[in-house]
């Protein structure tokens, strides 16, 4: 990776110098120095800023895709009839339409073979194996998660646990800026008059921290809170 395709990269990503610093776990001086071609770019940051594009295309946000499947293997058997596979291509504005689109084919018992989503360009963002664990990871969260609300949690000044919800509020902002976060991920904070803390989580914010709600026993809002005076926190 030289310095003109890092810098297509960090336009991609739509990131910052500060973005990709962050990103990557390096300083800024770092990033401009490779930038203005004064150190060369190590071969470990051109694998982390491919692993950094892939996962961004996995984003449930990330469009347009093509889903593409057939409605036979296409690996027939060596004797006996042979069908001839039907390929089937979907168009679709983001990733998440085309996986709730996936999902539905197979609650209808449709026979779905080697599906994949792919980008614009033609290059492929799910395999086969990556749409199934999704499908299936996606159909237990429903079972097993609730419809997310508005979470508070409240926690006194002496409780030391405080700085799990501190360092879970900075990965939140590293990922916000970096584009790997869904749109709507809000946290508020507001210290208590007894010196304690009260967090609230909005509900994209909720589902994505719900085993720590769960740790911290965060109690649900039927309405939205007042965030009056509450400082917006993390991203």
């Amino acid at each position: 990776m030289d310095t003109n395709d890092f810098k297509a990269w960090r336009e991609e990503m739509g990131l910052t110098q500060d973005g990709a610093r962050a990103l990557l776990g390096v300083s800024r001086v770092t990033v401009q120095n490779w930038e203005n071609a004064e150190t060369r770019i190590p071969a470990y940051v051109e694998t982390a800023c491919e692993m950094h594009r892939r996962g961004r295309k996995k984003l449930p946000d990330f469009g347009p895709v093509t889903l593409t499947y057939f409605d036979a293997p296409l690996w027939q058997k060596s004797f006996g009839p042979a069908v001839i596979p039907k390929m089937s291509r979907e168009l679709y504005a983001n990733n998440r339409d085309a996986i709730s689109r996936l999902r539905e084919l197979r609650s209808q018992n449709h026979d779905i073979n080697n599906p994949l989503i792919s980008d614009k360009a033609g290059d492929v963002v799910w395999i086969s194996q990556e749409l199934v664990r999704e499908c299936e990871k996606e159909a237990s969260q429903d079972q097993s998660r609730p419809q997310m609300l508005w979470h508070k949690v409240s926690i006194p000044a002496s409780d030391v646990a405080n700085m799990s919800a501190r360092g879970l509020i900075e990965k939140f902002g590293v990922a916000y800026r970096a584009a790997y976060v869904p749109k709507g991920v809000s946290i508020f904070h507001q210290i208590t008059d007894e010196g304690g803390h009260t967090y609230y989580f909005s509900p994209v914010a909720s589902s994505i921290a719900y085993d720590l709600l769960k740790t911290f026993r965060a109690s649900e809002c039927l309405d939205p809170p007042n965030l009056t005076g509450m400082r917006k926190v993390g991203i």
